[in-house]
């Protein structure tokens, strides 16, 4: 098992176990845990350079051989609304600048190729946001890892 020195990091009431702690727990290359976080079989819990796995996610995998993230995943979804808001209120944010660039680009005289590729990618920008609010993101969207 892990040596007195290798205890896991402790954050509230949760064990966070590092991913050399993880490789020898698994009897793993610390490469192949890597690998799994970077492929969505670990959630991703990254604080600063190094990920980590709560130690009840890593007795799921040890049992399962995978981690279906069902209590995880209502978090998620609400951190992921939350982001999607953001997206939307800064796309159209980068609209109205793109729009307010185009005025200017006409006024100073910006060769016409310049302002017709400025205006396509304003127009493709805006399209995507208008489809995007006509879906959302919902609870279905949300799959197992």
């Amino acid at each position: 098992m892990l040596k007195a020195i290798d205890k896991p990091r402790i954050i509230g009431d949760i064990e966070l176990y590092d991913v050399p702690q993880i490789a020898e727990i698994l009897k793993l290359a610390p490469f192949t845990v890597t690998k799994f976080f970077r492929e969505g079989k670990f959630p991703r819990v990254k604080i600063g350079r190094s990920y980590y796995l709560s130690r009840e996610n890593l007795f799921k995998f040890i049992r399962e051989g995978k981690i279906i993230l069902a209590f995880d995943k209502n978090l998620s979804f609400v951190e992921i609304k939350s982001k999607e808001k953001d997206l939307m209120e800064n796309t159209e944010k980068n609209l109205r600048i793109a729009e307010h660039y185009l005025e200017i680009m006409k006024l100073q005289g910006t060769p016409a190729e310049a302002q017709k590729i400025m205006q396509e990618r304003y127009d493709k920008a805006k399209a995507d946001l208008e489809d995007y609010k006509k879906e959302p993101i919902n609870l279905n969207d949300m799959k197992e890892i």
